[in-house]
């Protein structure tokens, strides 16, 4: 969900007796680093965010800002980043000087909306007096619009960056106060209405597949929803409603997943297309990364996808065996053991990275060997490493994770209020 675009230690070259890499060009603005973390492949290097957890203003450099629980981050075609301040309950973009703008969230806040629901149609009211409730991920749309998944208020809201106005583009105005929201059952819960007729119940991730279909993790009850490229139907592709781990090798709405459904949830699930449009869903509690197969077809509106299969991508394969743990480097991604993995994003090496979230790595799966690696982190909960191998870094609940233009890793180290970035090796 997010623009695609670790870890060979500079130590490991001055071993082998090579003069370290040259640095890479001159980064953009809003990749400004510190003067003493060295912009080379394979170096972590801070990039937002003061680790300490709260909010100090806007119009502030971006590594002199603070933040709270950052989720996840999304960068446009342009490398304009927006970054989702889950625990401001903001939605912040990098200005070109590096620094931070607030695009959606008001000084209310939390909150759910505008004055008198000004923002429930289009083309909405501008961004910062909508209120929101613990963001957790967005898009960038084919038209260069931002959709963000307003998680705590079950909707979706869309941001025009050059109006700078936002509105509701999926999910119903009185939502978030009501026992509909947590409907499960289709049509009921809005299956084949417009999405702005759609329930959802804690929409977590999104994903934008070739086609311009957007997928969405309704996390609370179990299933992955897709809003079709002309913006008209709400429909579920995958999941039951039922929590578990079933339905492997079989019809994907049959599939049973484990997204976090207690009464005080954290935020769960993580989805990510790869080139020939499979989708790769982090079943979070299930400990387990899955693959969803798709064929094209051709309707009245045009073409669409229709998910024919459900298959276990990294985890381990006996199905009663759901311990998280940190196991498996170096050798098959099925049967390697994770600990709630988040968040998703295709590299630029043809590897699937995650966020494996309770090791506190990142780690990456090559799609033609399927062989798992860690590629930042050391599995240790801590925030140190800073300006040396991302091999050897420390990471708090890494959250979110996305690549820029230029393929650089963004890593939203959640648990240390910051952001943190790594050009592959």
């Amino acid at each position: 969900m997010r623009t695609r675009i670790l870890s060979l230690a500079l130590i490991g070259l001055i071993a082998c007796g090579k003069d370290p890499e040259p640095p890479d060009e001159q980064p953009d603005a809003g990749e400004q680093q510190p003067p003493a973390c060295p912009d080379r492949k394979g170096i972590i290097c801070p990039w937002a965010g003061t680790g300490v957890q709260g909010f100090d203003g806007d119009l502030r450099p971006i590594l002199e800002s603070q933040l709270d629980q950052p989720t996840d981050l999304v960068f446009t075609g342009e490398n304009v980043a927006y970054v989702v301040d889950r625990g401001n309950h903001l939605v912040r973009k990098v200005n070109p000087d590096g620094t931070f703008t607030t695009v959606m969230g008001s000084a209310k806040r939390p909150g759910d909306g505008a004055h008198n629901e000004a923002d429930a149609v289009a083309p909405g009211v501008p961004g910062v007096t909508v209120s929101i409730n613990e963001p957790t991920d967005s898009v960038v749309m084919p038209d260069g619009s931002v959709v963000v998944a307003c998680w705590r208020n079950h909707k979706l809201r869309k941001l025009d960056p050059t109006t700078g106005k936002v509105f509701i583009s999926a999910g119903t105005f009185q939502c978030a106060s009501s026992p509909a929201c947590g409907e499960t059952t289709p049509p009921r819960n809005g299956d084949g209405k417009s999405p702005e007729q759609a329930l959802f119940d804690f929409p977590s991730k999104l994903a934008l597949n070739s086609l311009g279909e957007l997928f969405i993790v309704d996390q609370r009850v179990q299933r992955i929803r897709r809003i079709n490229a002309q913006d008209t139907e709400i429909v579920t592709m995958a999941g039951s409603g039922q929590t578990g781990y079933l339905g492997d090798d079989g019809q994907p709405t049959k599939a049973y997943f484990h997204f976090d459904n207690s009464e005080a949830p954290r935020p769960s699930g993580g989805l990510a297309f790869d080139d020939v449009g499979n989708l790769y869903v982090a079943d979070s509690l299930s400990h387990r990364i899955r693959k969803i197969e798709f064929v094209e077809t051709t309707g009245p509106t045009g073409k669409r996808l229709v998910a024919t299969k459900i298959t276990l991508f990294a985890g381990r394969a006996e199905l009663n065996d759901l311990a998280p743990g940190y196991e498996g480097d170096g050798g098959p991604a099925i049967g390697a053991r994770l600990n709630t993995p988040t968040d998703l994003a295709m590299g630029p090496d043809n590897k699937l990275y995650f966020a494996d979230t309770g090791n506190h790595v990142i780690r990456a799966v090559e799609l033609s060997s399927k062989t798992i690696e860690t590629v930042v982190g050391v599995g240790t909960m801590g925030d140190s490493g800073d300006s040396g191998a991302g091999s050897s870094a420390e990471l708090s609940h890494p959250m979110g994770i996305a690549f820029d233009s230029k393929g650089v890793l963004f890593i939203a180290d959640t648990g240390n209020h910051r952001i943190r970035r790594l050009p592959l090796p």
